[in-house]
Protein backbone atom coordinates (compact mmCIF):
# COMPACT_ATOMS: atom_id res chain seq x y z
CA UNK A 1 0.00 0.00 0.00
CA UNK A 2 2.81 2.38 0.92
CA UNK A 3 4.54 1.43 -2.32
CA UNK A 4 1.38 2.26 -4.30
CA UNK A 5 0.97 5.61 -2.52
CA UNK A 6 4.61 6.59 -3.08
CA UNK A 7 4.27 5.50 -6.69
CA UNK A 8 1.06 7.50 -7.05
CA UNK A 9 2.87 10.71 -6.20
CA UNK A 10 5.45 10.13 -8.90
CA UNK A 11 3.65 8.22 -11.67
CA UNK A 12 -0.16 8.07 -11.47
CA UNK A 13 -0.35 6.12 -14.74
CA UNK A 14 1.95 3.39 -13.42
CA UNK A 15 -0.29 3.01 -10.35
CA UNK A 16 -3.33 2.56 -12.59
CA UNK A 17 -1.52 -0.18 -14.52
CA UNK A 18 -0.48 -1.89 -11.29
CA UNK A 19 -4.04 -1.76 -9.98
CA UNK A 20 -5.46 -3.30 -13.15
CA UNK A 21 -2.84 -6.06 -13.01
CA UNK A 22 -3.60 -6.59 -9.31
CA UNK A 23 -7.32 -6.89 -10.00
CA UNK A 24 -6.64 -9.45 -12.73
CA UNK A 25 -4.45 -11.42 -10.34
CA UNK A 26 -7.12 -11.32 -7.61
CA UNK A 27 -9.75 -12.38 -10.13
CA UNK A 28 -7.69 -15.29 -11.43
CA UNK A 29 -6.71 -16.30 -7.90
CA UNK A 30 -10.36 -16.17 -6.86
CA UNK A 31 -11.37 -18.31 -9.85
CA UNK A 32 -8.63 -20.85 -9.05
CA UNK A 33 -9.58 -20.99 -5.36
CA UNK A 34 -13.23 -21.30 -6.21
CA UNK A 35 -12.50 -24.21 -8.56
CA UNK A 36 -10.33 -25.87 -5.92
CA UNK A 37 -12.94 -25.31 -3.27
CA UNK A 38 -15.69 -26.78 -5.48
CA UNK A 39 -13.54 -29.86 -6.17
CA UNK A 40 -12.74 -30.32 -2.47
CA UNK A 41 -16.25 -29.77 -1.18
CA UNK A 42 -18.24 -31.35 -3.97
CA UNK A 43 -19.81 -33.82 -1.54
CA UNK A 44 -20.73 -31.10 0.97
CA UNK A 45 -22.47 -28.96 -1.66
CA UNK A 46 -25.34 -31.40 -1.76
CA UNK A 47 -26.09 -30.91 1.97
CA UNK A 48 -27.31 -27.35 2.61
CA UNK A 49 -26.09 -26.83 6.19
CA UNK A 50 -22.44 -27.68 5.70
CA UNK A 51 -22.18 -25.91 2.35
CA UNK A 52 -23.41 -22.63 3.81
CA UNK A 53 -20.70 -22.63 6.47
CA UNK A 54 -17.87 -23.37 4.07
CA UNK A 55 -19.24 -20.98 1.48
CA UNK A 56 -19.41 -18.27 4.09
CA UNK A 57 -15.79 -18.79 5.06
CA UNK A 58 -14.75 -18.60 1.41
CA UNK A 59 -16.89 -15.53 0.83
CA UNK A 60 -15.45 -13.82 3.90
CA UNK A 61 -11.90 -14.44 2.68
CA UNK A 62 -12.73 -13.13 -0.78
CA UNK A 63 -14.53 -10.11 0.69
CA UNK A 64 -11.46 -9.23 2.77
CA UNK A 65 -9.31 -9.35 -0.36
CA UNK A 66 -11.77 -7.21 -2.31
CA UNK A 67 -12.08 -4.73 0.58
CA UNK A 68 -8.30 -4.36 0.63
CA UNK A 69 -8.25 -3.84 -3.13
CA UNK A 70 -11.07 -1.29 -2.90
CA UNK A 71 -9.25 0.57 -0.09
CA UNK A 72 -6.06 0.65 -2.14
CA UNK A 73 -7.97 1.85 -5.21
CA UNK A 74 -9.72 4.58 -3.21
CA UNK A 75 -6.48 5.76 -1.61
CA UNK A 76 -4.68 5.81 -4.95
CA UNK A 77 -7.56 7.64 -6.65
CA UNK A 78 -7.62 10.23 -3.87
CA UNK A 79 -3.86 10.72 -4.09
CA UNK A 80 -4.00 11.01 -7.89
CA UNK A 81 -6.89 13.51 -7.68
CA UNK A 82 -5.03 15.59 -5.10
CA UNK A 83 -1.86 15.58 -7.21
CA UNK A 84 -3.82 16.54 -10.34
CA UNK A 85 -5.66 19.33 -8.51
CA UNK A 86 -2.41 20.71 -7.10
CA UNK A 87 -0.77 20.59 -10.54
CA UNK A 88 -3.78 22.31 -12.15
CA UNK A 89 -3.84 25.01 -9.46
CA UNK A 90 -0.12 25.64 -9.85
CA UNK A 91 -0.42 25.80 -13.65
CA UNK A 92 -3.40 28.17 -13.44
CA UNK A 93 -1.57 30.40 -10.97
CA UNK A 94 1.59 30.45 -13.05
CA UNK A 95 -0.10 30.87 -16.42
CA UNK A 96 -3.04 33.15 -15.57
CA UNK A 97 -2.72 34.86 -12.20
CA UNK A 98 0.98 35.79 -12.18
CA UNK A 99 1.02 37.48 -15.62
CA UNK A 100 -2.28 39.25 -14.86
CA UNK A 101 -0.95 40.45 -11.52
CA UNK A 102 2.29 41.64 -13.08
CA UNK A 103 0.34 43.46 -15.79
CA UNK A 104 -1.92 45.11 -13.19
CA UNK A 105 1.01 46.02 -10.97
CA UNK A 106 2.95 47.26 -14.00
CA UNK A 107 0.01 49.40 -15.09
CA UNK A 108 -0.32 50.83 -11.60
CA UNK A 109 3.36 51.62 -11.52
CA UNK A 110 3.21 53.20 -14.97
CA UNK A 111 0.06 55.11 -14.00
CA UNK A 112 1.69 56.41 -10.85
CA UNK A 113 4.82 57.24 -12.80
CA UNK A 114 2.82 59.23 -15.35
CA UNK A 115 0.84 60.93 -12.60
CA UNK A 116 4.05 61.80 -10.85
CA UNK A 117 5.46 63.30 -14.05
CA UNK A 118 2.28 65.30 -14.66
CA UNK A 119 2.29 66.63 -11.12
CA UNK A 120 5.89 67.62 -11.43
CA UNK A 121 5.20 69.36 -14.73
CA UNK A 122 2.19 71.17 -13.27
CA UNK A 123 4.23 72.29 -10.33
CA UNK A 124 6.86 73.60 -12.63
CA UNK A 125 4.26 75.54 -14.60
CA UNK A 126 2.70 77.00 -11.48
CA UNK A 127 5.94 78.34 -10.16
CA UNK A 128 6.50 81.87 -11.32
CA UNK A 129 9.92 83.17 -11.57
CA UNK A 130 10.39 85.69 -8.88
CA UNK A 131 12.21 88.80 -9.83
CA UNK A 132 15.23 89.14 -7.79
CA UNK A 133 15.43 92.44 -6.06
CA UNK A 134 18.76 94.01 -6.44
CA UNK A 135 20.22 94.83 -3.16
CA UNK A 136 21.38 98.36 -2.88
CA UNK A 137 24.97 98.34 -2.10
CA UNK A 138 25.96 100.55 0.66
CA UNK A 139 28.46 103.01 -0.44
CA UNK A 140 31.43 102.84 1.68
CA UNK A 141 32.42 106.16 2.98
CA UNK A 142 35.81 106.96 1.85
CA UNK A 143 37.97 107.97 4.63
CA UNK A 144 39.70 111.16 4.01
CA UNK A 145 43.33 110.81 4.18
CA UNK A 146 44.81 113.05 6.69
CA UNK A 147 47.59 115.07 5.35
CA UNK A 148 50.66 114.51 7.20
CA UNK A 149 52.16 117.63 8.41
CA UNK A 150 55.69 117.98 7.45
CA UNK A 151 57.86 118.45 10.35
CA UNK A 152 59.92 121.52 10.01
CA UNK A 153 63.47 120.86 10.39
CA UNK A 154 65.01 123.03 12.88
CA UNK A 155 67.82 124.91 11.45
CA UNK A 156 70.91 124.71 13.39
CA UNK A 157 72.19 128.01 14.23
CA UNK A 158 75.67 128.54 13.21
CA UNK A 159 77.83 129.69 15.89
CA UNK A 160 79.73 132.69 15.05
CA UNK A 161 83.32 132.23 15.35
CA UNK A 162 85.21 135.01 16.84
CA UNK A 163 88.37 135.86 15.24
Amino acid sequence: MARLISLAEVKPHAVGVLLVEGLHQVESAFAERLADWVEEHEDQLHSSSSSVITCNSLVIEVEVVFVLVVVVVVVVVVVVVVVVVVVVVVVVVVVVVVPAATIVVGKKILYQFHLGNKEKKKKKKKKKKKKKKKKKKRKKKKKKKKKKKKKKKKKKKKKKTQH
